[in-house]
């Protein structure tokens, strides 16, 4: 006798079918997978693509963290000290 295993899957984002669509992406050094119906890979791919887009910030997070901002190469800074009278 013979054996019809089907393998269906499901949205994670809702409970509808998937139509056997995952998606990998890496977001902060790390790897995610996500099974989606058509719809919702959809928003992904735009959500994807307007990522694409976007720059790296100046000032990094680890200097923000410690309260300090990297220095531009050929970038001269005025000194802040007040002047007294």
């Amino acid at each position: 006798m013979a054996r019809i295993a089907r393998l269906i899957t499901i949205c994670d984002l809702h409970d509808g079918e998937a139509d056997g669509r995952r998606a990998l992406f890496v977001f902060d050094h790390r790897i995610y997978q996500i099974d989606a119906c058509p719809a919702h890979a959809a928003e992904l791919r735009a959500a994807v693509a307007l990522v694409e887009r976007a720059r790296a910030a100046y000032t990094s997070t680890a200097a923000q963290r410690a309260g300090t901002t990297p220095r531009r190469r050929g970038v001269r800074t005025q000194s802040r000290r007040t002047v007294r009278g």
